[in-house]
């Protein structure tokens, strides 16, 4: 099993400080994907869906607090490993989670970057507490 590895992922989520990108990689076929649709699975499984948001149910130091998880896995079709595909999925979807009330969407990469980018800090001033977990698979893709 990969229980030594699902563990790590979880000290590394459930760290108050862990603020930082955690970047798995391995060669191809060695699993990362399985093991990060597993992690995303065993990890949002200790949450619950109240109100429109993700309680956890169990301890840690968030305890009761809500997560906003986004996860891009590219092994469902060709299309999905377009990375401004991905980013404006990931943008889309935190503007509605963090209320940003966006309206016009970028179509470019590059603009798409600037955006995310944007949101960063407003995570900051729109905190409400919220964990943010994002999975992308494939990045080198």
């Amino acid at each position: 099993g990969r229980d030594r590895e699902l563990a790590a992922l979880t000290r590394y989520c459930d760290d108050e400080h862990s603020i930082t990108p955690l970047l798995v990689m391995g060669g191809v076929g060695s699993g990362k994907t399985a093991l990060m649709m597993r992690f995303v699975e065993h990890y949002v499984d200790r949450w619950q869906h109240v109100g429109g948001a993700y309680k956890i149910v169990s301890k840690g130091w968030r305890h009761r607090a809500p997560i906003f998880v986004k996860t891009h896995f590219t092994t469902v079709n060709a299309a999905a490993r377009n990375p401004a595909t991905m980013l404006s999925n990931v943008c889309k979807s935190m503007s509605e989670h963090f209320f940003f009330e966006e309206k016009d969407w970028p179509g470019d990469y590059a603009s798409l970057c600037e955006r995310f980018l944007g949101y960063v800090p407003r995570l900051g001033s729109s905190f409400r507490g919220d964990m943010v977990l994002i999975v992308v698979d494939s990045i080198e893709e």
